[in-house]
């Protein structure tokens, strides 16, 4: 395989993040075809990063000069798109969630096993320096095990107002969360059960927008998420983000940063900490500052080194389904005020 033929259906926000990467990776990719419902935005992509057509049709992100296509549309069309991609031959890059529902998980699922072709889904914190950090402190028994994870935000969502319907994209328990979720399986294995509680405050949205959930995991270590895109325009909650151990706890407040050490490289001159105070005693943590922007390229890279079989991803399809059954789950038990389980396949 000589240059990596992409195509892009959707080129709303997330995609202008995809193609900002991949443009610096001209000397492995060709971008083929920029693709949406909305021509003018299709367009608009195609004149920005030199993309060869437009299209507001999916066929023309599907032909023979096509070898990879990205899946960038609202959550509740993802099936939609990499249903016919995978049938057609071609590896597939997901965005987060996988889909609405989980039929139209399996769809992509299947799909993807009937074509044997990669398929990778857009959990960009798996590639992030940042979370992997604190991934490795919590596995090495840093605070001890097992250990509770608080993820805890509130805003008024997402300016596009289909992340807050339920049947498209699910509220931030589905959409936002749903990378707390992947990672936590990532980090701490197969869950056990949920217990969550939710309300809808935005008078226009029909999601659940506004909640709590408590997972726990077959290791003995829960997450906490309390989240709300519920808020009125403008408003804002705290953010808190922590590990708590019964030896200490990791915490890193916005703003800690890292002295560079002598002769550092541009790399490690714009690093940030985390705290890990381990019975009283407290270090820190080093983690580069854009850890999350050179995460995305990270996650490109290897997805084209995996379409040419010289390497793995880090998160499939099948990690996508596994992470949608549990936030399903976790709004199912906010809707029925029930506890959730699982059967440790997820």
């Amino acid at each position: 395989m000589d240059k990596i033929g992409v195509s892009i259906i959707g080129c709303g926000g997330i995609a202008q993040v995809h193609l900002s990467a991949l443009v610096q990776m001209l000397d492995q990719v060709r971008l083929v075809a920029a693709v949406d419902i909305v021509p003018e935005k299709a367009r608009a992509a195609a004149e920005q990063y030199g993309i060869e057509r437009w299209s507001a049709s999916i066929d023309d992100a599907l032909g023979s000069d096509t070898d990879v296509v990205f899946v960038c549309t609202p959550t509740n069309t993802h099936h939609q798109c990499a249903v016919p991609a995978f049938n057609a031959g071609k590896h597939v890059f997901c965005e987060k969630p996988l889909d609405r529902t989980l039929v139209h998980a399996q769809e992509i699922l299947d799909a993807q096993k009937r074509s044997g072709k990669v398929g990778a889904v857009g959990f960009v914190r798996r590639y992030d320096q940042e979370w992997l950090l604190f991934r490795s402190l919590t596995q090495s028994g840093a605070i001890g095990r097992p250990v509770l994870w608080q993820d805890i935000a509130a805003s008024s969502g997402p300016a596009l107002h289909w992340f807050n319907l339920d049947e498209e994209g699910g509220g931030p328990f589905l959409d936002g969360a749903i990378h707390t979720i992947d990672f936590a399986l990532y980090t701490f294995g197969p869950a056990r059960s949920v217990y969550a509680d939710g309300d809808t405050f935005g008078p226009e949205n029909s999601a659940i927008d506004t909640g709590s959930a408590c997972l726990r995991f077959q290791s003995g270590d829960e997450l906490f998420v309390g989240w709300s895109w519920g808020l009125p325009k403008g408003c804002s909650g705290a953010r808190v983000f922590q590990f708590l151990g019964p030896e200490g706890t990791i915490t890193w407040p916005s703003g800690v940063v890292v002295p560079p050490p002598p002769g550092a490289s541009e790399s490690q001159k714009n690093m940030s900490a985390m705290c890990v105070n381990r019975a009283g005693v407290e270090r820190l943590e080093a983690f580069p500052t854009d850890a999350l922007t050179a995460a995305y390229e990270r996650q490109i890279r290897q997805f084209l080194l995996a379409v040419r079989g010289e390497g793995e991803i880090k998160a499939t399809i099948r990690h996508g389904y596994e992470a949608l059954t549990v936030a399903l789950g976790l709004l199912e038990s906010a809707r029925t005020h029930k506890l959730v389980t699982f059967d440790g396949a997820v």
